[in-house]
């Protein structure tokens, strides 16, 4: 049995060796004046590691995850927006599939929502065949009333997303 060393020995250790096992401490006095460096060609442990590949921001699965955010969380279950920016939340949707890109607030106010708004205005001008259709929400009480309104109007134009 060699003994050597690499980070430093306590010294209780050198003192047993010296007092009960003479001949192991010479050996062992003799290897650590030879101790080199470990070998600097391993590789580091981080090469081990598999990456994972988000989806692309435009793959199916990433706007099915966003879209289904959308409509069954905030509009369908009228979640806050907030949601989407909770700690918590965030950790779910990595639990849940770690390829995801969570959707920012932003995001959903400034481009997912009014898309859906007027795609909605569009698929109900189109089913009631009018020409003039005039939706308003009202300002004045929030941000709730239009997502109360698309709730009803989902529920009514869904289509089902694969």
């Amino acid at each position: 049995m060699c003994l050597t060393e690499t980070a430093g020995t306590t010294s209780t250790f050198t003192r047993h060796l010296e007092r009960k096992h003479w001949e192991r401490y010479l050996e062992y006095k003799a290897g650590s004046a030879s101790l080199t460096m470990a070998d600097t060609t391993q590789p580091p442990i981080s090469s081990f590691a598999q990456r994972v590949h988000l989806y692309a921001l435009n793959s199916s699965r990433q706007q099915a995850i966003t879209q289904a955010i959308l409509q069954d969380l905030v509009i369908g279950c009228s979640l806050p927006l907030s949601l989407v920016e909770n700690p918590n939340f965030r950790h779910f949707l990595s639990v849940m599939d770690c390829k995801y890109t969570p959707v920012s607030r932003t995001s959903l106010t400034e481009k997912r929502i009014p898309y859906l708004v007027s795609k909605v205005k569009d698929d109900i001008i189109k089913a009631l065949e009018v020409l003039h259709l005039q939706l308003t929400s009202g300002l004045t009480g929030g941000f709730a009333p239009s997502l109360e309104l698309l709730r009803i109007l989902l529920a009514k134009t869904r289509t089902p997303t694969v």
